[in-house]
C-alpha cells in the first residue's frame, strides 16, 4: 500500500509543501526581529506630584535621578499628564497623591498610583510594568530606611 502511494507524483509535492511553507514563515519572520525597538531608554514618563511638599518633592527628585529613562516630566495636574499617556506622548505616570506624606508620618504605607497605556506595544509595557515593580521596591526600601532613622533618632 505504501509503495503505492510514493508511485503518486502528487505525493511529493505535498511533502514538500510544508517545508517550503515553514521555509518561507522563518525567512520573512527572521528580518522582523530587527525592527525591535533598541532605545527603550527614550521612553517618556510623567510624575505629578499633586502633594507639593519636601518630602515628595525628594522622592520625585529621587525618582528622576533613579528611573531608568532619559525623559522624566514633573507636573502637578494628573488630567494633563493622563492626556498625555492617551495621546501616546509619555509610556508611564506616576502620581503622589495629596496627602502622601501624611501617610509616610502616619506609619502608614502611601499609595502611589501608576498608569500606563494599554495601547502601546508589548515590549514597551513590559518594559513600564518592569520599571513599576523596580520603583515600587526602592521607594518601600527608601521609606523603610526612613521610618528605622527616625525611630532610631526619636
Amino acid at each position: 500500500m505504501i509503495k503505492k502511494w510514493f508511485k503518486h507524483p502528487l505525493t511529493y509535492l505535498v511533502m514538500l509543501l510544508p517545508a517550503v511553507i515553514g521555509a518561507f514563515f522563518v525567512l520573512g519572520g527572521v528580518p522582523g526581529f530587527s525592527m525591535l525597538p533598541t532605545s527603550t531608554d527614550q521612553l517618556r514618563i510623567t510624575i505629578v506630584d499633586q502633594d507639593q511638599t519636601t518630602v515628595t518633592k525628594n522622592l520625585t527628585q529621587g525618582l528622576k535621578d533613579n528611573v531608568p529613562f532619559k525623559h522624566v516630566a514633573t507636573t502637578s495636574n494628573l488630567s494633563a499628564a493622563k492626556s498625555r499617556l492617551s495621546k501616546r506622548t509619555d509610556a508611564m505616570t506616576v502620581q503622589l497623591p495629596a496627602g502622601f506624606t501624611k501617610d509616610v508620618e502616619a506609619g502608614k504605607n502611601p499609595k502611589l498610583n501608576f498608569y500606563v497605556s494599554d495601547s502601546n506595544g508589548l515590549l514597551q509595557n513590559s518594559i513600564t510594568r518592569s520599571a513599576i515593580s523596580s520603583m515600587q521596591d526602592k521607594i518601600a526600601a527608601q521609606l523603610t530606611t526612613a521610618k528605622t532613622t527616625g525611630a532610631m533618632a526619636q
